[in-house]
């Protein structure tokens, strides 16, 4: 593995670490293999020498409207998030977000099981090929490769750092990796939420597992489902 990858396997994620609400994701949203060389390298030296990083006010969003005014899809994690934080109600969640979310001192900590941005799990093969290319680059021979060497050298800093810090509530999204959670957060007891349930739930660990941050998956609905679950938590 190359010393660029190493940089973006060891750090965590962004955020307080100390805050009440962890959110753990499956992949950074945006698509590293996309970029020009200068911009990929911008991300690699945000994440160098540090395990974490508290997001700037103001930073989101920025960002969102740097993409949006190139007519770009940009990621609806930090909406859910915030609006897990303050409610749906009404625009307090955008001022929130701008404000508050992931930044030093606030609620909240973020961190993806795999370090390296793509836009989905699932894509097309002129795209799937192009992040593959990429792996080649940072030193692997294949996905299958990455996703090995994540497991076995990444998942235990992860399981470590959450171990230091023992956040209040962890919400994990992405119901399809369900068991890479699982061996995270070391979650061995039984889910108590109906088996028809759209969400698992650990309560003796304090872990959540919802379906994925996209409003395709995460509506205003069930966003104020769990929070009120959350309340009793």
């Amino acid at each position: 593995m190359n010393d660029k990858f190493k940089i973006l396997n060891e750090y965590i994620g962004d955020g307080d670490p100390k805050g009440r609400y962890w959110f753990i994701g499956v992949e950074e949203a945006t698509p590293f293999y996309n970029m020009e060389p200068k911009a990929f390298d911008a991300e690699v030296n945000k994440r160098k020498d540090r395990k974490y990083r508290p997001v700037l006010e103001g930073e989101i969003q920025n960002d969102k409207a740097k993409h949006r005014s190139k007519g770009e899809h940009y990621t609806q994690i930090y909406d859910i998030m915030s609006k897990f934080i303050v409610g749906t109600e009404g625009d307090k969640w955008e001022e929130y977000q701008n404000k508050h979310l992931l930044q030093k001192g606030s609620k909240e900590f973020h961190m993806n099981l795999f370090p390296v941005g793509r836009k989905s799990k699932k894509l097309r093969r002129s795209e799937l090929e192009r992040f593959e290319r990429f792996l080649n680059k940072l030193g692997f021979n294949d996905s299958s490769e990455y996703e090995r060497y994540v497991r076995t050298e990444r998942f235990p800093l992860m399981r470590k750092f959450r171990n230091l810090y023992n956040p209040e509530i962890i919400i994990c999204f992405g119901m399809d990796n369900k068991e890479d959670f699982n061996a995270i957060l070391q979650l061995e007891s039984s889910y108590l939420t109906p088996t028809n349930s759209w969400y698992y739930c650990y309560p003796d660990k304090r872990v959540f597992i919802t379906p994925f941050f996209g409003w395709g998956h995460m509506s205003d609905t069930k966003i104020k489902m769990l929070r009120e679950k959350l309340k009793k938590s």
